[in-house]
């Protein structure tokens, strides 16, 4: 019980970035290096790979755009400021980019905790698992378990799932 007590979120956030900088890596290596079973399963593998990166990118400026046309056009209850658009924009930009490289924990937001839990949370749902399974499916079909881009891919995903299990566990109010 003591050991779980020092493991904090604060302590994690370091080795989970350098992982999660590792686990795009492997991944992306593995998509453009390895052969795949049919072009369907390589087809899904990409679009795993680049809905971890690219789907939070575009949700989060949709929704930016989204919620400023609300605001302006359709409750008007802001006036439109093209430098507050920006300034707006800018911090955009800069959360998406703490959210994807699981940084949020250096950002002074209220809330921080529960973002890192959610950008862990998307990680895991649209990359590391999705991804964990293709190349298991893939290597065993391909008999590629031999090789070591194959295991410390499969690895590295396997520990994102973990440490994002550990991470919701430890942000969550109500298993605290």
């Amino acid at each position: 019980m003591g050991l779980w007590r020092k493991i904090t979120t604060r302590r994690m956030a370091s080795i989970i970035f350098y992982l999660n900088l590792l686990d795009f890596a492997t991944d992306y290596c593995y998509l453009w290096s390895k052969p795949f079973l049919n072009n369907i399963i390589h087809n899904i593998a990409i679009a795993s790979a680049f809905a971890a990166t690219g789907g939070i990118f575009i949700f989060m400026i949709f929704g930016f755009i989204f919620d400023t046309t609300l605001k302006v056009r359709i409750f008007r209850s802001q006036v439109y400021v093209q430098e507050q658009v920006i300034k707006d924009f800018k911090e955009t930009m800069t959360l998406c980019i703490h959210f994807i490289f699981k940084t949020a924990l250096e950002i002074p937001i209220s809330k921080n905790k529960a973002l890192y839990r959610v950008s862990m949370l998307l990680h895991v749902t649209l990359e590391s698992f999705p991804e964990l399974v293709i190349q298991c499916i893939n290597n065993s079909r391909m008999n590629l378990w031999n090789e070591p881009l194959s295991i410390i891919s499969v690895t590295v995903s396997s520990l994102m799932i973990i440490l994002a299990l550990l991470v919701t566990i430890k942000t969550d109010k109500h298993f605290l």
